[in-house]
Formats: structure tokens, C-alpha cells, sequence
């Protein structure tokens, strides 16, 4: 194309060609994107109708938009309609479970009775354990409940992002209901003090470009206090992403990874859930390679079809893991608690996955 032919290259040009004339050194690749960025600025005075056009076929995607995500929700309700309604039973019963299991730990009277050891930071250890297990299971079933929405709008990559962090919620369940070590949880506890330390230092940085509000210093300096006293206890290794987890690979000499727990808490049928999805959700080849259709006269589209195999697998996956999450939670406080009747809650949660599991088609 010829400059002559480019309302943007002739813009670009005459701010190089001004550069020179003033003096500067000859223009290199940074003075060009500067000029391409100078450009972008008055696009609207460079090529009014251009600009006009994009916004008028915006106008009418909006539109189109909004039909597809409805014939995607109706095609779902159509083809998946009966497992989308244990799903949403299966979230309720976990709910159930969820509360029962709180009301039925913290109305005993000796959950409260306790003498305060004189070294601890935090509450008593089994008030720590019951509250960090209980709002453990909370999250993932609200975790699972986001699964069920996203499928029902056919975005799936968002399903299996969502399954993925269910996955890890699960796992990190299992270790700390594993009574590997008295201080464990206190010590995945003591990690949410150096995150929130970490977010307040990234708000400090960065407020005015996300227009945050800023962080105060009397709140930095209260958290940096927390944050020495937890490591002055638990050690430096508790900085690291899953220090927390270190007593239970004592003869660990690096880092324990997410990789190292998942190993020790999840079977292969679990595993084989969090490695299929890898490819699915992150930025991989694959997945931009397969969206490539050359039957399709648009070649890459920007809108997710129904799929059967996909829905059922992000629904098989979570049911799964929300089986398994709450069996951990309810087994491990149950049996701390003495309340043992109440882990019999499993069985109709169980019952409910299973209906699940008939009710969806084979991926």
C-alpha cells in the first residue's frame, strides 16, 4: 500500500519527517510506536468513517451477541436439561452439609471452652481447623456453583478454570485434614497474612493505575508486624507458595510444590482431571491451533457452540470434586467433633453424584 493510500501512514510519516526537520536523531522502532500511538489518538480525525463503521457493526454484535448466549443457554437446557437439575441439588446438599456440620460443632458448648496457650498467635488449633475446613467447603461450593453457570452459557474454557481451582481447593482439604502435623493448619492460617501483606504492598504500587484507594501506612506497618511474628514461629519457608506444607515432607530438601501435595492427597482418577484440563485453560497451542476451522467461512469464531462432550465433563469433573471435598470435611470434623452421625449427610450427596453421573452423556 502506498503512503498516499493510508491515512495512518501518512499521519506516521509526517511525524517522523517532523522529528528530523526539528533536529532528533534519526526515528528507530520506539519513535515509530510513539507516532502509531499518536496516530491511534486522532483516528477519528484521520478516518471518520472507518471509526463510524466499527461502532455501527459493534451496535448490531451487541445484538447478535445476546441471541447467542440465549440459543446456547436453550440448546443446553435442551440437550443437558436433567443433569443440570442434579447438578444444582448436589450444590444445595453440599450447602446443607456445609451448615449442619458448622451448626452442629459450634453449638457444643466445650467447642468454645478453652484456655488460651500463652505462645499462640491465633485462636485454639481445632477452632482454627473447624473454621478454615468449613470455609474450605464454602468456597468450593461456590466454586462449583460459578462451573454451573458458565456451562450453562457454553463457556467452557471459564467451566474448566473454575473445575481447576476446585481441584485445589480439594487437595489443600486433604492435607490439611490429614493430621500430618498439630501446626498445619495454623500454618496455611499464618500464609493469608503474607498474601494480604503482598496485595496491600501491589495496591501501594499500583492504585492510581486501577484506581484502587490507597493502602495506609498504619495498615502496612500492622500487617508487616503479623507478618514477622508468623515467620519468627513457622519459619522463613512459610514465605514460599506452599511453605505452609513443609512438615509433611520432612526430608524435602527444595521447595514443596503444588505438584508435591497432589501426589500425596489425589488419586489418578483426580490428577487425569487437573493435567486435561492444562492445555484447555492456559495459553497453549492446542487449543488456539483446534479453534482454527477451515469449514467455516470465518476461519476463528469469537462465540462458544454447544458442546454435549465439554458440558459433561466440567459437570462430571466438579461433581467429583465436590463429592470428595465434602466427604473430607465432613469425615475430618465430624469425627474431631464427636458428632459422628453426622457424616451419614455423604450418603445422600453421594447418591445425588451418581444420579449425576447416569444423567450425563460419555465424553
Amino acid at each position: 500500500m502506498a503512503i498516499e493510500d493510508s491515512a495512518l501512514l501518512r499521519f506516521v510519516t509526517d511525524e517522523l519527517n517532523a522529528r528530523i526537520r526539528a533536529g532528533e536523531d534519526m526515528p528507530g522502532r520506539d519513535e515509530l510506536e510513539d507516532a502509531l500511538i499518536d496516530g491511534l489518538g486522532v483516528a477519528r480525525e484521520l478516518r471518520p468513517d472507518l471509526v463510524a463503521d466499527v461502532e455501527s457493526g459493534a451496535r448490531m454484535r451487541v445484538s447478535s451477541r445476546r441471541q447467542s448466549d440465549k440459543l446456547a443457554a436453550r440448546k443446553t437446557k435442551a440437550k443437558i436439561g436433567a443433569a443440570l437439575n442434579i447438578y444444582e441439588t448436589l450444590l444445595a446438599m453440599s450447602e446443607e452439609a456445609n451448615q449442619r456440620i458448622l451448626h452442629a460443632v459450634t453449638s457444643r458448648e466445650e467447642f468454645w471452652e478453652f484456655d488460651q496457650e500463652p505462645d499462640r498467635i491465633f485462636m485454639p488449633r481445632h477452632v482454627v481447623k473447624t473454621l478454615l475446613l468449613l470455609s474450605l467447603q464454602a468456597r468450593g461450593i461456590i466454586v462449583a456453583s460459578e462451573v454451573l453457570q458458565l456451562v450453562k452459557c457454553s463457556m467452557y474454557s471459564g467451566a474448566y478454570a473454575r473445575v481447576r481451582t476446585l481441584y485445589e481447593i480439594t487437595v489443600i482439604a486433604a492435607a490439611l485434614a490429614s493430621g500430618g502435623d498439630q501446626d498445619l493448619c495454623d500454618r496455611y492460617h499464618a500464609t493469608g497474612i503474607l498474601e494480604h501483606l503482598r496485595d496491600l504492598r501491589t495496591k501501594q504500587r499500583s492504585h492510581e493505575f486501577f484506581g484502587w484507594p490507597p493502602p495506609t501506612i498504619e495498615e502496612i506497618n500492622e500487617c508487616e508486624e503479623w507478618a514477622a511474628k508468623v515467620i519468627a514461629k513457622y519459619g522463613s519457608e512459610l514465605r514460599q507458595p506452599h511453605g505452609w506444607a513443609k512438615p509433611l515432607f520432612p526430608a524435602a530438601n527444595q521447595r514443596v510444590t503444588f505438584a508435591d501435595l497432589d501426589r500425596r492427597f489425589a488419586g489418578q482418577e483426580m490428577r487425569a482431571i487437573y493435567e486435561f484440563m492444562n492445555h484447555h485453560i492456559h495459553a497453549g497451542s492446542l487449543q488456539s491451533t483446534y479453534h482454527v476451522d477451515f469449514e467455516k467461512h470465518h476461519l476463528v469464531s469469537t462465540r462458544n457452540p454447544f458442546s454435549r462432550g465439554r458440558a459433561s465433563f466440567a459437570l462430571r469433573a466438579s461433581g467429583m470434586l465436590l463429592d470428595a471435598l465434602n466427604y473430607t470435611v465432613c469425615r475430618e470434623l465430624s469425627w474431631d467433633n464427636e458428632v459422628y452421625d453426622e457424616l451419614l449427610i455423604i450418603e445422600p450427596i453421594r447418591k445425588c453424584r451418581v444420579k449425576l453421573d447416569a444423567a450425563l452423556p460419555s465424553t
